[in-house]
Formats: C-alpha cells, sequence, structure tokens
C-alpha cells in the first residue's frame, strides 16, 4: 500500500539554486548537521516551458541530462521539526556534473565510489519513480521552465560522508561528477 501511496502522491522538494556546485569541485560539511547522506541521482534539464505534460510527450520537454549528487545533511542540531529547505539547500549541497548528454534514455546505471570504493550501484529502472512519471507529474501541478533542473531520486542506502572523502559518481556514456569534502 505504501508503494503505490508514493506512486500516486510523491513527495518532491525544491533547492536554492547556492546549492549547486560545479564537477571537480570542494563542498564544506557544515558544523551544524551531525550526519550529511549522499544521493547520487541523474538530473533532468527542461528544454522549454513544460505544464500538464502526458508521459508520452516527455521527451519533447528535456534538454538532456546531468549528474547530480543531492547532499542532505541530517540531524540538523537546534531543531526539534525536521526541514527539508535548510537540510537539502546549505551551501554546496547539489554538486552537478559539467556536460549536458543530450539523448532520450530511458535507464541509467549509476556507480558511486568513496575514496575508491564502490559503496553503491544501482539503474533508474529500479527507482519506484520513473523519470518519465516524475517529470510529467510535476508539469501537472507547477510549471517548469526553459533549464529548470529536476532531481530524479536516488537508491537506498544513501551513505554517510566525512570531512576528507572523495565522492565520484560514474554514468556509462555521461563521465562523472567528483566532488571533494570538508
Amino acid at each position: 500500500a505504501d508503494l503505490q501511496n508514493f506512486k500516486l502522491n510523491p513527495d518532491f522538494f525544491t533547492m536554492n539554486t547556492n546549492a549547486i556546485l560545479e564537477n571537480h569541485k570542494t563542498t564544506y560539511l557544515p558544523y551544524f548537521y551531525d550526519s550529511v547522506l549522499i544521493e547520487p541521482e541523474i538530473g533532468v534539464v527542461i528544454k522549454k516551458e513544460c505544464k500538464n505534460i502526458d508521459k508520452k510527450n516527455i521527451k519533447n520537454y528535456i534538454s538532456g541530462y546531468i549528474i547530480c549528487n543531492d547532499l542532505s545533511g541530517r540531524d540538523l542540531k537546534g531543531l526539534i521539526k525536521d526541514n527539508t529547505v535548510l537540510r537539502k539547500s546549505s551551501d554546496g549541497f547539489l554538486p552537478v556534473s559539467s556536460a549536458l548528454v543530450p539523448f532520450h534514455k530511458k535507464s541509467f546505471n549509476l556507480n558511486t565510489f568513496v575514496n575508491g570504493k564502490l559503496i553503491q550501484s544501482f539503474d533508474t529502472d529500479n527507482l519506484i519513480l520513473k523519470i518519465d512519471d516524475a517529470i510529467s507529474f510535476l508539469s501537472k501541478h507547477i510549471t517548469l521552465n526553459e533549464n529548470d533542473l529536476v532531481c530524479t531520486g536516488s537508491a537506498m542506502p544513501k551513505p554517510k560522508v566525512k570531512s576528507g572523502d572523495r565522492i565520484e559518481i560514474k554514468v556509462e556514456g555521461m563521465g562523472d561528477l567528483v566532488t571533494d569534502i570538508l
């Protein structure tokens, strides 16, 4: 029942632009988190205004894909209630790859390495909400504009990182996303 409910009522959030970090750059772990998780994802870049689009037409609205790493602060010190904006939008908490890959592909295999060790491998075919379904769902509720970036979700478990770690996310045909953590 929970899986079906999620497909009918998926949870989305927005991130501020200050979170975006270029490929091969360093981000800093804020002191106010007890832990930070990494969430390797495919990012979809919107080509043109996208409103109320059926999933069979989604490819006409996609410029291409990039690799994203949606960092997520956990256990925000001093707050009683969880705050998604704060834990997702810290400076540099959305590293993105450099190259936009302009093709429409149904699935991607993501391999994530921390300090050279493979810690996660998954295919977007195994996500609960498929990429086209996510874009279609969002477009029925909000207008997506040219160059908007939609991150499409990650597999479980979501590994923790610490200062000194190097994160590499590799996707065949797309290259890699490398981020150092301080």
